[in-house]
């Protein structure tokens, strides 16, 4: 092809046809132009392609997390609520039933009370966030996304806090009772006597074992909630 446009260009020079020679020219040059162009929009086209197939993947993902999430938490929640049953039903007996001390404190200890942990799936999005990538989302996306992470990091500073509570009463509740894994009772073990006094001491701590568990639970489906609200928020708008 470009041998081509030599020839003509070498013929138009030998019969001295210069004006047709300077036209010929511009129309090469425009059509190098126009060749450069086209070249350029595809490149940008091809650009524009990997950049929505990056963003599709990355929103599916975001979606896929968003999911596994929501149902992360509905187990938490099923796990709380099943825990908060037991604790309300001895509360109850304490208050209704006219229950020995030492009653008291064998009922109350085989109340399963646990810790429970909150691991939020937000891997997508630290991984955009990481690599810069969350710019692939829609402002209104990250907004809404960035509401969710702040909401799931605010439960978990809340779930570490009612955690070392609890921790420090089951310290002062071990000082008085012995609620350890061994199956024999410590105190008898070591002839150890404990009087009245620091069973009560003790039962007061284990109340308020249970007490915070059940806030702990209480303040975990709230903002569960908050969070499940927001993420279909946050799906409905990767959706779009």
């Amino acid at each position: 092809m470009l041998r081509f446009f030599r020839q003509i260009r070498q013929r138009l020079l030998t019969d001295n046809k210069f004006s047709k020679y300077l036209l010929y020219a511009v129309g090469e040059i425009l059509l190098v132009v126009i060749g450069i162009l086209i070249a350029l929009q595809i490149g940008s086209w091809n650009e524009d392609r990997k950049t929505k197939l990056s963003a599709d993947r990355y929103r599916s993902k975001l979606i896929n997390d968003l999911v596994n999430d929501t149902l992360n938490i509905n187990q938490l929640m099923a796990d709380g609520s099943l825990m908060q049953n037991e604790i309300e039903a001895y509360f109850k007996d304490f208050e209704t039933q006219n229950l020995s001390l030492d009653e008291c404190i064998k009922i109350s200890g085989g109340v399963r009370a646990h810790f429970f942990r909150y691991f939020p799936i937000n891997y997508t999005f630290e991984d955009m966030k990481n690599t810069g990538n969350a710019v692939l989302l829609s402002e209104e996306q990250r907004k809404a996304l960035i509401e969710l992470y702040n909401e799931q990091k605010f439960l978990l500073i809340i779930i570490d806090k009612s955690i070392t509570d609890i921790k420090t009463y089951q310290y002062e509740r071990g000082k008085h009772l012995d609620f350890d894994a061994s199956e024999s009772d410590f105190f008898d073990k070591v002839n150890w006597k404990q009087d009245t006094t620091r069973k009560k001491q003790g039962l007061l701590s284990q109340h308020n074992v249970l007490s915070n568990h059940l806030s702990l639970v209480t303040l975990f489906n709230y903002h569960a909630l908050r969070i499940k609200d927001l993420t279909k928020k946050c799906i409905d708008l990767l959706n779009k």
